[in-house]
């Protein structure tokens, strides 16, 4: 094979005198050709037969290639891709700017390789592709466009969502199994504290009125049979101090099983619109009817009255609780205020005492069972009183709080949302 280029002759007037030849042996360079275009050929056939979808855009981001799998998966022809602009055709919405992204990155030389994507199929569906993008240059080297090759993930990426579902269930099963856990040591650790305070609160408050008990049993029986005539008023004096010591300790068990009940959640809420002026002006007067020093508990409210949704049964415990204890720590001083004020998304009940305070260092404790402040010695009580009141409250869906003063008084004040 000969590449041949051909020279007229002239002699030297300028009359034509014949041809000359000058030529190449392009044996091997015609089949260098021939084996390109063969090999050419071959990567078209492989293009467009490949088990995968490829495409590709030139420089403006219209599709120029668009092999057999790529119709296969999408349902769309080549004839009806071919020139339009492949990102806003057939990129969901939610992805365009993330693949436009990849894919002007290429057209600027940087490839990317295992980015997934959603196309849109012909009817309307979403098949998720697997891609490797790469730059494609002219024999110059000059960057007109990109190929990308492409694998059908759609199935690997359901199961791979359906995997990542059942995860997430099982990690919030676990989650939720390790909360209860962790909930159920922490009440069995906090039951065990209260079994250890118990204990030890018992052996010292039941230790006095059983001595009472027994030393006033003993003077009545040693006076029943001493043969002489005694005063009915000796031993009235002695049956009644049996009397108070034993509702002493009957008021301490009463205490310990509902502060049991509490914690074993044996207590329910039953709430109901409830006229709370009407209950606590009934609650005041019970009250009032009882004490022995001449003192009332004066009640006020404020606001625009209306029903809170409460349980009347949970609420009369807790604010019992803080009467009682209004009146005990404040002996001598005015009287205990009940007070209601009614606000627009909440209501605030608050009872305050003008008596002993809590020393300030001691607060932080003040609704720890048996917890009892250092300036409360002498003035019987078991320290539940706050723990059950607080623990009444918060089932009622209430919170409550304290402030107080040493020497001043205490307020204690419980508010509950308005539902």
């Amino acid at each position: 094979m000969v590449l041949l280029n051909s020279s007229t002759r002239r002699d030297a007037e300028g009359k034509i005198t014949g041809v000359l030849g000058v030529g190449q042996d392009i044996t091997e360079m015609d089949k260098l050709r021939t084996d390109s275009e063969a090999v050419a050929k071959e990567l078209r056939q492989f293009i467009e037969t490949a088990n995968a979808p490829i495409f590709g855009i030139d420089s403006n981001g219209f599709v120029n290639e668009w092999n057999e799998t790529s119709e296969k998966i999408t349902g769309f022809k080549k004839v009806d891709v071919l020139g339009k602009d492949l990102v806003q055709t057939y990129i969901t919405e939610d992805y365009r700017d993330a693949v436009k992204l990849v894919l002007d990155n290429a057209l600027k030389g940087k490839e990317t390789a295992n980015y997934e994507f959603p196309l849109f199929t012909k009817d309307g569906k979403r098949v998720m592709v697997l891609l490797n993008s790469s730059t494609r240059r002219d024999v110059e080297g000059k960057i007109v466009g990109v190929l990308g090759v492409g694998q059908d993930i759609t199935i690997i990426n359901e199961y791979k969502e359906s995997l990542e579902v059942k995860v997430l269930e099982r990690t919030s099963k676990l989650e939720e199994n390790e909360v209860k856990l962790k909930n159920s040591l922490e009440k069995e650790k906090e039951l065990g504290l209260l079994k250890t305070s118990f204990v030890s609160m018992a052996s010292h408050q039941f230790k006095t009125p059983l001595a009472i008990i027994q030393s006033n049993a003993e003077l009545y029986e040693m006076l029943a049979s001493s043969g002489k005539i005694i005063e009915p008023e000796k031993y009235t004096k002695l049956t009644t101090r049996i009397v108070l010591a034993v509702a002493s300790m009957t008021n301490l068990i009463d205490e310990v099983l509902i502060l049991g009940n509490v914690t074993s959640g044996e207590v329910f809420y039953t709430p109901e619109d409830l006229d709370l002026i009407g209950f606590c002006e009934k609650l005041a007067k019970e009250f009032n009817l009882i004490q022995r020093d001449g003192r009332v508990l004066d009640f006020v409210t404020t606001g625009e009255p209306y029903k809170p949704k409460l349980d009347p049964k949970l609420l009369v415990h807790s604010l019992s609780n803080l009467i009682s204890n209004a009146f005990k720590y404040s002996a001598g001083k005015e009287n205990p205020k009940l007070s209601i004020h009614f606000k627009p998304t909440e209501v605030v009940l608050s009872v305050k005492d003008f008596g002993l305070g809590i020393p300030e260092e001691e607060q932080l404790k003040l609704f720890t069972p048996f917890f009892r402040a250092e300036n409360t010695i002498g003035i019987k009580g078991s320290g539940l009183g706050l723990n059950i009141a607080k623990e009444y409250v918060e089932i009622n869906k209430g919170q409550i709080s304290a402030k107080s003063t040493l020497g001043e008084g205490s307020c204690f004040e419980i508010t509950f949302k308005r539902t």
